[in-house]
Protein backbone atom coordinates (compact mmCIF):
# COMPACT_ATOMS: atom_id res chain seq x y z
CA UNK A 1 0.00 0.00 0.00
CA UNK A 2 1.45 3.32 -0.98
CA UNK A 3 1.20 5.85 2.09
CA UNK A 4 -1.03 8.51 1.79
CA UNK A 5 -4.19 6.20 0.57
CA UNK A 6 -6.92 5.68 2.43
CA UNK A 7 -8.21 2.30 2.53
CA UNK A 8 -11.78 1.59 2.60
CA UNK A 9 -13.03 4.34 0.12
CA UNK A 10 -14.87 3.66 -2.56
CA UNK A 11 -12.71 2.29 -6.20
CA UNK A 12 -13.52 2.76 -9.37
CA UNK A 13 -12.36 -0.22 -12.30
CA UNK A 14 -10.34 0.54 -15.03
CA UNK A 15 -13.01 0.97 -17.67
CA UNK A 16 -14.43 3.75 -15.18
CA UNK A 17 -17.65 1.82 -13.72
CA UNK A 18 -17.63 2.32 -10.24
CA UNK A 19 -16.77 -1.02 -8.07
CA UNK A 20 -16.28 -2.11 -5.24
CA UNK A 21 -13.83 -4.36 -5.67
CA UNK A 22 -9.84 -4.90 -6.58
CA UNK A 23 -8.31 -4.60 -9.65
CA UNK A 24 -6.00 -7.33 -9.97
CA UNK A 25 -2.80 -6.62 -12.21
CA UNK A 26 -0.07 -8.46 -13.60
CA UNK A 27 3.01 -7.02 -15.31
CA UNK A 28 5.94 -8.56 -17.20
CA UNK A 29 9.05 -7.12 -18.85
CA UNK A 30 11.58 -8.69 -21.80
CA UNK A 31 14.57 -7.59 -23.50
CA UNK A 32 16.71 -9.13 -25.97
CA UNK A 33 20.27 -8.75 -25.33
CA UNK A 34 19.84 -6.03 -21.95
CA UNK A 35 20.44 -3.38 -23.54
CA UNK A 36 18.60 -4.43 -26.86
CA UNK A 37 14.52 -4.44 -28.04
CA UNK A 38 12.34 -4.89 -25.19
CA UNK A 39 8.83 -5.69 -24.88
CA UNK A 40 6.17 -5.02 -21.93
CA UNK A 41 3.02 -6.65 -21.21
CA UNK A 42 0.41 -6.00 -18.62
CA UNK A 43 -3.52 -7.95 -17.87
CA UNK A 44 -5.80 -6.11 -16.11
CA UNK A 45 -8.58 -7.52 -14.89
CA UNK A 46 -11.88 -6.43 -12.44
CA UNK A 47 -14.26 -9.05 -11.96
CA UNK A 48 -15.10 -10.95 -15.24
CA UNK A 49 -13.67 -7.48 -17.08
CA UNK A 50 -10.03 -8.26 -18.50
CA UNK A 51 -7.71 -5.69 -20.58
CA UNK A 52 -4.23 -6.60 -21.88
CA UNK A 53 -1.69 -3.92 -22.68
CA UNK A 54 1.59 -4.37 -24.18
CA UNK A 55 4.11 -2.36 -25.96
CA UNK A 56 7.83 -1.98 -26.38
CA UNK A 57 10.85 0.08 -27.44
CA UNK A 58 13.80 -0.68 -30.25
CA UNK A 59 17.01 0.27 -27.37
CA UNK A 60 15.88 -0.51 -23.70
CA UNK A 61 16.67 -2.85 -21.12
CA UNK A 62 14.85 -5.43 -19.10
CA UNK A 63 14.50 -3.37 -15.70
CA UNK A 64 13.14 -0.37 -18.19
CA UNK A 65 10.66 -2.64 -19.60
CA UNK A 66 9.64 -3.82 -16.24
CA UNK A 67 9.03 -0.55 -15.04
CA UNK A 68 6.79 0.45 -18.08
CA UNK A 69 4.57 -2.51 -17.37
CA UNK A 70 3.78 -1.69 -13.62
CA UNK A 71 3.41 2.13 -14.91
CA UNK A 72 1.45 1.77 -17.96
CA UNK A 73 -1.07 -0.99 -16.50
CA UNK A 74 -1.76 1.82 -13.44
CA UNK A 75 -1.74 4.84 -15.91
CA UNK A 76 -4.69 2.74 -17.85
CA UNK A 77 -6.74 3.08 -14.64
CA UNK A 78 -8.75 6.53 -15.34
CA UNK A 79 -9.70 6.67 -11.50
CA UNK A 80 -8.21 5.95 -8.06
CA UNK A 81 -8.80 2.02 -7.36
CA UNK A 82 -8.07 -0.64 -5.14
CA UNK A 83 -4.55 -2.54 -6.75
CA UNK A 84 -3.46 -5.95 -6.50
CA UNK A 85 -0.23 -5.76 -8.86
CA UNK A 86 1.79 -9.07 -9.53
CA UNK A 87 5.20 -9.27 -10.28
CA UNK A 88 8.24 -11.45 -11.04
CA UNK A 89 10.69 -8.29 -10.78
CA UNK A 90 12.02 -7.88 -7.31
CA UNK A 91 13.59 -4.68 -8.84
CA UNK A 92 10.16 -3.45 -9.14
CA UNK A 93 9.12 -4.78 -6.13
CA UNK A 94 12.03 -3.76 -3.73
CA UNK A 95 11.99 -0.53 -5.29
CA UNK A 96 8.96 0.94 -4.61
CA UNK A 97 8.55 -0.25 -1.53
CA UNK A 98 11.68 0.13 0.11
CA UNK A 99 14.00 1.66 -1.91
CA UNK A 100 12.27 4.85 -2.73
CA UNK A 101 12.31 7.01 0.42
CA UNK A 102 16.70 6.62 0.38
CA UNK A 103 16.35 7.93 -3.03
CA UNK A 104 14.27 10.55 -2.86
CA UNK A 105 16.21 11.55 0.58
CA UNK A 106 19.74 11.74 -1.01
CA UNK A 107 18.14 13.69 -3.91
CA UNK A 108 17.78 10.83 -6.52
CA UNK A 109 22.02 10.46 -6.84
CA UNK A 110 23.43 7.87 -8.72
CA UNK A 111 19.95 6.55 -9.36
CA UNK A 112 19.51 4.78 -12.53
CA UNK A 113 15.92 4.95 -14.54
CA UNK A 114 15.13 7.81 -12.26
CA UNK A 115 12.51 9.39 -15.35
CA UNK A 116 10.88 6.08 -14.68
CA UNK A 117 10.42 5.68 -10.90
CA UNK A 118 9.49 9.04 -10.77
CA UNK A 119 6.47 8.04 -12.90
CA UNK A 120 6.04 5.29 -11.37
CA UNK A 121 5.90 6.92 -7.92
CA UNK A 122 3.73 9.63 -9.27
CA UNK A 123 0.55 7.30 -10.62
CA UNK A 124 1.27 4.70 -7.61
CA UNK A 125 0.35 7.41 -5.47
CA UNK A 126 -3.29 8.18 -7.04
CA UNK A 127 -4.18 4.01 -6.11
CA UNK A 128 -4.51 1.87 -2.85
CA UNK A 129 -1.57 -0.55 -4.27
CA UNK A 130 -0.59 -3.89 -2.73
CA UNK A 131 2.52 -4.99 -4.73
CA UNK A 132 3.13 -8.35 -4.57
CA UNK A 133 6.03 -10.62 -5.79
CA UNK A 134 5.94 -13.93 -7.69
CA UNK A 135 8.50 -16.27 -9.25
CA UNK A 136 9.25 -16.18 -12.95
CA UNK A 137 8.59 -19.03 -14.80
CA UNK A 138 7.31 -21.02 -11.90
CA UNK A 139 4.44 -22.22 -13.62
CA UNK A 140 2.20 -19.24 -12.37
CA UNK A 141 -0.54 -18.85 -15.46
CA UNK A 142 -0.90 -15.14 -15.46
CA UNK A 143 3.04 -14.56 -15.27
CA UNK A 144 3.42 -17.08 -18.18
CA UNK A 145 0.90 -15.33 -20.13
CA UNK A 146 1.83 -11.24 -19.40
CA UNK A 147 5.76 -12.83 -20.30
CA UNK A 148 4.39 -14.21 -23.39
CA UNK A 149 2.80 -11.10 -24.56
CA UNK A 150 6.12 -9.09 -23.39
CA UNK A 151 8.81 -11.50 -25.56
CA UNK A 152 6.49 -11.21 -28.54
CA UNK A 153 6.07 -7.33 -27.95
CA UNK A 154 10.52 -7.38 -27.51
CA UNK A 155 10.46 -9.52 -30.99
CA UNK A 156 8.35 -7.18 -32.96
CA UNK A 157 11.07 -4.60 -31.71
CA UNK A 158 13.94 -6.28 -32.87
CA UNK A 159 12.53 -7.01 -36.33
CA UNK A 160 11.60 -3.18 -36.67
CA UNK A 161 8.58 -2.53 -34.86
CA UNK A 162 6.40 -5.03 -36.35
CA UNK A 163 5.59 -2.53 -39.60
CA UNK A 164 5.25 -5.42 -42.65
CA UNK A 165 7.40 -4.71 -45.82
CA UNK A 166 5.69 -2.20 -48.10
CA UNK A 167 5.48 -5.20 -50.72
CA UNK A 168 3.70 -7.33 -48.20
CA UNK A 169 -0.16 -6.53 -47.89
CA UNK A 170 0.11 -7.30 -44.16
CA UNK A 171 -0.96 -5.97 -41.24
CA UNK A 172 1.11 -2.78 -40.00
CA UNK A 173 1.84 -2.04 -36.01
CA UNK A 174 1.02 1.43 -34.92
CA UNK A 175 1.07 3.09 -31.51
CA UNK A 176 -2.19 5.63 -30.88
CA UNK A 177 -1.83 7.91 -28.27
CA UNK A 178 -5.30 8.28 -26.76
CA UNK A 179 -6.37 10.61 -24.15
CA UNK A 180 -8.90 9.00 -21.92
CA UNK A 181 -11.31 11.52 -19.86
CA UNK A 182 -14.55 10.72 -17.83
CA UNK A 183 -17.84 10.43 -19.92
CA UNK A 184 -21.17 11.28 -19.00
CA UNK A 185 -24.58 9.51 -18.64
CA UNK A 186 -23.90 5.76 -19.78
CA UNK A 187 -20.39 6.17 -20.92
CA UNK A 188 -18.25 5.42 -18.54
CA UNK A 189 -14.97 7.18 -20.07
CA UNK A 190 -14.29 8.97 -23.57
CA UNK A 191 -11.21 7.83 -25.38
CA UNK A 192 -9.78 9.85 -28.37
CA UNK A 193 -6.94 9.24 -30.30
CA UNK A 194 -4.50 12.45 -30.10
CA UNK A 195 -1.84 10.90 -32.36
CA UNK A 196 -1.26 7.79 -34.37
CA UNK A 197 3.14 7.03 -35.29
CA UNK A 198 4.76 3.42 -36.11
CA UNK A 199 7.60 4.34 -33.21
CA UNK A 200 6.63 3.15 -29.93
CA UNK A 201 9.19 5.27 -28.22
CA UNK A 202 8.13 8.32 -29.82
CA UNK A 203 4.35 7.51 -28.78
CA UNK A 204 6.35 7.12 -25.10
CA UNK A 205 7.54 10.49 -25.67
CA UNK A 206 4.52 12.49 -26.75
CA UNK A 207 2.09 10.57 -23.89
CA UNK A 208 4.79 12.15 -21.99
CA UNK A 209 5.26 15.38 -22.85
CA UNK A 210 1.22 15.81 -22.96
CA UNK A 211 0.73 14.19 -19.43
CA UNK A 212 3.58 17.59 -18.61
CA UNK A 213 1.26 19.80 -20.44
CA UNK A 214 -1.63 18.52 -18.83
CA UNK A 215 -1.75 16.48 -15.85
CA UNK A 216 -4.86 16.88 -15.17
CA UNK A 217 -5.67 14.44 -18.46
CA UNK A 218 -4.59 10.64 -18.52
CA UNK A 219 -2.48 9.85 -21.93
CA UNK A 220 -1.65 6.31 -22.40
CA UNK A 221 -0.16 4.77 -25.40
CA UNK A 222 -1.75 1.81 -27.21
CA UNK A 223 -0.53 -0.78 -30.05
CA UNK A 224 -3.11 -1.55 -33.32
CA UNK A 225 -2.35 -3.96 -36.22
CA UNK A 226 -3.92 -2.37 -38.65
CA UNK A 227 -4.34 -2.74 -42.68
CA UNK A 228 -2.02 -0.50 -44.54
CA UNK A 229 -2.27 2.28 -41.54
CA UNK A 230 -1.73 5.44 -43.71
CA UNK A 231 0.46 8.65 -42.39
CA UNK A 232 1.53 7.07 -39.10
CA UNK A 233 5.20 9.07 -38.94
Amino acid sequence: MIPGRQPGSTTLGYNGAMSSGTVEIWTDGACLGNPGPGGWAAVLRLGSRERALSGGEPETTNNRMELMAAISALEALTRPSKVRLVSDSEYVLKGISEWLPGWRARGWKKVKNRDLWERLAEVAARHDVAWEWVRGHSGDEMNERVDKLAVAEAERQKKGGGAAPAAAPRAEAVHAVVRVAPGEGELAERVSVVRVLRSASRAADEAARLRADDPAATFVVARADLEGSPGAP
